[in-house]
């Protein structure tokens, strides 16, 4: 015997200048979903989460002692979805500075992130390896500083994630005990960089594509990218 669930909704007209008679403004309809016929199934590969980087970042277990190990609660909340991508970096990548959330937590710069001022503790291994701990196969598309970074900024960021131990950003990385390279989706050129006070006009944000791609894929051939 087939399951349904039946849901009420009720649907709302506008009353345009007396043209729409009062008995139709309001009525009622519904909807039956059979739960026992798949239509269409979705891979799990469609299935990811957006983050950012932050100054008092969840992901980790304690910023207040710089303990930038995997929170443990945030783990377990996530455990069961797997999360095979993750989208690094929202509008936090346009204040960025990467440089300054690498290494050891003691040394890094203050920066302001979303109205915070303070270290960076999870910046972006720890919170590789955060996503890594809930699913060990995550793949993560890095969204680049388009508004402060310089080109070569971006190439040492992509060598930094993908390069091996004998070059200078990736044997930074390792430094950090992340001795295998991240696995790179591919690379967002900028995040909303169309609006606010920092916006960047077409032909420049055009120019300024062609300057990072060639950049970033010097440093990482398989490179892919997208443009908003």
């Amino acid at each position: 015997m087939k399951t349904k669930k039946v849901l009420s909704a009720v649907v709302s007209g506008f009353m345009l200048l007396g043209s729409v008679p009062a008995a139709m403004a309001e009525s009622k309809t519904a909807m039956t979903i059979d739960t026992s016929e798949i239509v269409k199934t979705v891979s799990k590969d469609m299935y990811g989460i957006s983050t950012d980087y932050s100054i008092d970042n969840p992901m980790i277990k304690d910023y207040a002692v710089q303990d930038t190990s995997p929170n443990p609660n945030m783990i377990k909340a996530f455990n069961e979805f797997e999360i095979p991508v993750i989208r690094l970096g929202e509008a936090g990548s346009k204040k960025l500075n990467w440089k300054q959330a690498i290494g050891d937590v003691g040394s890094r710069e203050v920066q302001t992130l979303w109205g915070q001022t303070g270290i960076v503790a999870a910046g972006p291994v720890e919170l590789v390896n955060a996503f890594e701990a809930i699913n060990k196969n995550a793949a993560f598309t890095i969204t680049l500083n388009m508004t402060t970074d310089s080109a070569q900024d971006a190439a040492d960021f992509a060598q930094f994630l993908t390069g091996d131990a004998s070059t200078e950003w990736g044997a930074k990385r390792a430094a950090m005990g992340r001795t295998a390279p991240v696995n790179v989706h591919l690379y967002e050129l900028g995040n909303e960089v169309d609006w606010g006070d920092d916006a960047i006009a077409v032909d420049a944000y055009i120019a300024k594509c062609k300057e990072f791609i060639s950049a970033v894929k010097a440093a990482d051939p398989n490179a892919r990218f997208a443009a908003i």
